[in-house]
Formats: structure tokens, sequence, C-alpha cells
């Protein structure tokens, strides 16, 4: 599998991008009006080898995948994090965009695309235009050959039950086990014609953190 991300970043860049006041959450309270950026960090939790079922070891950086893992029967699987999206320690990273109301829209906005392409048959797979809810539920576009798939939006991911955001003076987080939804279940399945994902299957973790505008 070609693993790859449009834009290396350097160590300063991402600690940058990382880098939060310290201070301890709080139960969960309301989202802040404003961010002034923050990520959203997904480690893939499913391993699927190039044949056979979801496997059980060690999961390293060449055979996890977000937000599709390896299907099997596919090999020559090629990932590419376009920036400001990026890759780092088996982790997908996405700034998130100043321009999120969270309070207002309820929802986080995400920087940077992921293209994820079987070029041996044909198939180039484009998600974007991702946005986490206050809730951590993960939605984005999913375009096949330049086609939208499941209208102009879908939902990927359902945060699992129990899930609460927590704030303080100076940062909004959320951590979650994300679950693969059915609609996004369903026309993965319909696309390769086979059972690939299955809804409410555990794909990644998030950890979304923004800093709260003062």
């Amino acid at each position: 599998m070609r693993y790859r991300n449009s834009l290396l970043l350097g160590s300063l860049a991402l600690f940058s991008m990382l880098g939060l006041d310290a201070g301890k959450a709080q139960s969960s309270g309301s989202a802040p009006a404003r961010i002034s950026g923050g990520h959203a960090e997904f480690t893939p939790t499913i391993q699927i080898p190039s044949t056979g079922n979801a496997g059980t070891q060690s999961p390293t950086d060449a055979n996890l995948a977000f937000p599709l893992p390896m299907i099997p029967g596919f090999p020559g699987i090629s990932i590419v994090a376009k920036s400001p999206a990026f890759v780092a320690h088996g982790s997908f990273f996405f700034p998130l965009s100043d321009s999120s109301r969270p309070e207002k829209t309820g929802d986080f906005i995400l920087e940077g695309e992921i293209e994820y392409s079987i070029p041996q048959q044909k198939i180039f797979i484009l998600f974007s235009h991702f946005r986490v809810d206050t809730s951590g539920n993960v939605f984005a576009s999913f375009k096949l050959n330049g086609q939208e798939i499941g209208g102009s939006e879908i939902e990927l991911l359902n945060a699992a039950p129990g899930t609460s955001p927590a704030t303080d003076k100076n940062k909004f987080t959320i951590s979650a086990k994300e679950l693969i939804s059915t609609n996004f279940a369903d026309a993965i399945n319909k696309l390769f014609n086979a059972t690939v994902l299955t809804p409410g299957q555990e794909l990644a973790t998030l950890s979304l953190v923004a800093r709260v505008a003062n």
C-alpha cells in the first residue's frame, strides 16, 4: 500500500498546531462561540490485510487507513493526505478552521482532504469537507471518480454512546471511539459488492482539541 502525505510537516509545525495552554478539563459544557485553531486526530483501529478478514495483530502505518480500511482482495491501495491534513505516528491529523462557529452551527470544520485510490481497478475516492459535530459524529463529502456518493454529504462515523465533550476556559475537547455509520457502510458495501464495512464497528478513535478564542 502506498501511503503518503501531499506535504510533509516538520516537528515544529506539528507541535505548533497541537500546542495548547495547560488546564484541567471540566465535565461537559457548552461549545465555544469561536475558536482559534486546534486539531482533530483520528487513529485507525481496523486492520484488514489485502486478503482475509479484520485482523488483531499490532497495527502499523503499513496496514492502517482512514476513513476506509484496506479492502480485502484489492492490493495496491494508495492513500494521500492532502495538505493541510497530514499523517504522523499512525494517526491522521486535520487542523480545525478558525471559521468554525460551534456554538451557532453545532460543528467544527476540518481542513484537508483524503484521497483513497486503487489505481489497478481505476477506483479513485476523494473524501473532503470533513466536519465533526459537538457530539463527536463525523461527516464528509464522498466522491467516486468525481461523482458524489450518498448526496452532497454523508455521515461517516458515529461517536460511541457515552461520549461527552469537556471544556474549560482554554479549550474544548472530544475524545471518542468512532463507529461506522449505517449510511457509510451501505454505500461502500454497494460500491464493492461485498461486505467491506459493518455498521457499528469501531473504525478509529478521535481526539479533537479546539482552542477557545477569547
